[in-house]
This record gives C-alpha cells, sequence and structure tokens, in this order.
C-alpha cells in the first residue's frame, strides 16, 4: 500500500484542487496523512479511514504578505517536525507549492522519501519577495530538478518553469469532480446572476466590479471564499439586496453555488507575472456546468477560451466586464452550454486527471 503525506499551507477542506488530489489517492486505497493550515480555525470532519489529518492551528490572514513572514516560519517549522516524527507513516511526500515543498525536500533527502513537487503557481511571480526572490527562485528551481516527479497545472507553465530541468513532469488541470447534467442552462436578462467563489484580494478585479453593480437590481452576485475583502464584501451584503455574501465553502458547496450562477468569471491582472500562465478552477467548473466564463486578455487561459468558445475574453477593465454582460444573448449562452459540457466529458474530467496522476506515483 502507497502511504503518502499530502502538505499544503492552507486549511485543505476548501482547496478544490488539494481535495480532489486526496480523495484520488484515498479511493485507491492509499494511506494517506495530510498535514495543512487551518488558518480560520475552521472545524474539519473526517470520515475516511485512509486519511489521518494534522494541522498547525494558529489564526492568520492571507494576502497580508510579509505580515506573514514570522508565522509562515513557525508552521514551516512546525511542519518539518511533525513529518520527522511521523516519518515511518509514509514513502512519498506530495508537497503544493514551494512553501511546503521547502521543508519536504530536506525531510525526503534526510530520510529518504520520494518527492512529488506540485506547482500551483510559481512561487516567485505570484508573491512580492523583492530582495529574497533570487534567493527563493534558485531554492525553488533545485526542489524542481531534485523532485521525482512535478506537476504543473497548465502546459502553459512549462515555459514558467523553463530555467529548472524536472526528472519527471505531468500536467494535471484543475478541473472538477462532477456529474455532468444534460440539461443546458437559459439566460434570463432581466436578472443576470454573476458568480465567485476564491481568494478575495487584489488583481482580480473583484473590488471594482462589486462598486460598479452594487444596488443595481439587474445584476445579483453570488460570492463566496476568504481573504483581504471578506470584511468589504460582509459590509456590501448587510447594505445591498444584490450581493450575497456566503464565506468560506467546501469544494462541494462551491459547485452547489456555481450551478445556481447564470456566468463565472476568473478576471485576472495580466500585468501579475503569473497571471500570465493562470489556471483558474473556475474555467474548468463553468465548462462542467455549462456556464460561460468572463476571463482576461494576455491571462493563458483566454487563449482556450477563445479557440473553444466556451466564453468571454475582456479587457482588464470593470466597464468592458459590465459591457460583457450587458451583451449577453440567450442563444449564443445555449450555444457555449452546449460546447462547454461537451469539451469537459471528451478533455478534461476530474476522472481522467487522476489517472494521469495517480498512475505515475503508482511508479515511484
Amino acid at each position: 500500500m502507497k502511504k503518502i503525506a499530502y502538505l499544503r499551507s492552507t486549511s485543505i477542506v476548501n482547496d478544490s484542487r488539494a481535495m480532489k488530489e486526496i480523495e484520488s489517492y484515498s479511493q485507491r486505497n492509499y494511506k494517506l496523512m495530510v498535514l495543512g493550515w487551518n488558518r480560520q480555525n475552521i472545524s474539519i470532519e473526517n470520515n475516511d479511514s485512509h486519511i489521518n489529518y494534522y494541522f498547525y492551528n494558529k489564526k492568520s490572514e492571507y494576502g497580508k504578505g510579509y505580515k506573514n513572514m514570522i508565522k509562515l516560519i513557525q508552521f514551516q517549522i512546525w511542519l518539518y517536525n511533525t513529518l520527522k516524527k511521523n516519518r515511518d507513516k509514509y514513502d512519498i511526500i506530495h508537497a503544493c507549492d514551494f512553501d511546503t515543498a521547502f521543508v519536504a525536500e530536506k525531510i525526503c533527502k534526510k530520510y529518504k522519501k520520494k518527492l512529488v513537487y506540485d506547482i500551483y503557481d510559481y512561487y516567485v511571480d505570484c508573491h512580492s519577495l523583492s530582495f529574497l526572490k533570487k534567493y527563493v527562485e534558485k531554492k525553488d528551481i533545485r526542489i524542481i530538478n531534485k523532485a521525482d516527479l512535478v506537476i504543473i497545472c497548465t502546459e502553459q507553465r512549462r515555459k514558467q518553469i523553463s530555467k529548472a530541468c524536472p526528472k519527471d513532469l505531468i500536467v494535471v488541470y484543475n478541473t472538477p469532480s462532477i456529474s455532468v447534467s444534460q440539461k443546458i442552462s437559459k439566460l434570463n436578462n432581466n436578472k443576470i446572476k454573476i458568480g465567485y467563489v476564491g481568494i478575495l484580494q487584489d488583481n482580480r478585479l473583484l473590488k471594482e466590479i462589486f462598486e460598479k453593480i452594487k444596488g443595481n437590481s439587474r445584476y445579483e452576485f453570488y460570492v463566496g471564499g476568504f481573504g483581504l475583502y471578506e470584511n468589504y464584501i460582509k459590509e456590501l451584503s448587510c447594505k445591498y439586496k444584490n450581493i450575497k455574501f456566503y464565506g468560506s465553502l467546501s469544494y462541494s458547496e462551491t459547485l452547489k453555488l456555481e450551478e445556481k450562477v447564470d456566468v463565472l468569471f476568473a478576471t485576472y491582472n495580466p500585468d501579475v507575472q503569473n497571471h500570465k500562465y493562470s489556471a483558474p478552477n473556475k474555467v474548468f467548473e463553468a465548462m462542467a456546468l455549462g456556464k460561460p466564463i468572463i476571463v482576461c486578455k494576455n491571462t493563458g487561459v483566454d487563449e482556450m477560451v477563445v479557440k473553444e468558445k466556451i466564453g468571454y475574453v475582456i479587457k482588464y477593465d470593470v466597464d468592458d466586464f459590465v459591457k460583457c454582460l450587458e451583451n449577453l444573448k440567450n442563444d449564443e449562452y445555449q450555444e457555449i452550454s452546449k460546447i462547454a459540457k461537451k469539451l469537459y466529458i471528451s478533455k478534461y474530467t476530474w476522472e481522467k486527471m487522476a489517472e494521469i496522476l495517480c498512475n505515475k506515483v503508482e511508479k515511484l
């Protein structure tokens, strides 16, 4: 039986990619110890005998940059000590992003474990590191080169990590695990429901959209997630009937909420280097649910949206976003719904992704 330690610097339960990977391992009867950082003190239930959860429970806000540095170092010390103490409980470490892979590589080297490095985001391109950037990138490249298996979430990311030479590399897209309904979505132009679930932070056009549509009865904004704008959105939802805030959601709750809406969006700022290689869950969730997705030009995923005709591409501009909503037409909307579902079934089901992942891990 494979024994895996899965590492992620989140509370796991609201991390859709992590949950899918963990569940995929469990379904193949792998024994798992999952180590995470429960920053928000979320209550976590576990009914799976294959999984044991270990959490660092010190509270910390997302999106605080250097203000979280000391807490991150404390988490990494806890991570190292927990892995060391429980080293007989795993043969493979599946580490997500540099903030856990840094510790994982040291443990793997010391205790002769296999390392799977899952790069959700290339660290130096999505964090403001200033004078630490060269040091972190050098360390990150070293870990990529040392890892027994490297995972990226889109083909475009090959270019982003081109300074490294991984031993083995696979692409596992951020697709949902969901049964696809045959029902084709219809649009009510008099009441357009917009959905967003994810990290609530800068450079995603979020605050600009909220300010633009608050109080506008033609639009209803359903939002879930956590991060920098949590309190701001809570206050708006109390003041305006057309903004509905659900807080942090589990993966299954996220999909249920997204099923209720007409349009999803992943409007990342293309000026942020990491966004040029974006692979947001929402694009594939929209695909499986038969909902159009709105994305921004020059964010990597825009090429797929245009090529496959599964949504709309706009400038990183709130007026362009609203114009896109105003121009939605039911015939085009239903055609996108049909194309998106068909594409998901043929190429992007999570079952296909899980097979790619587990087949590789099985050979380690």
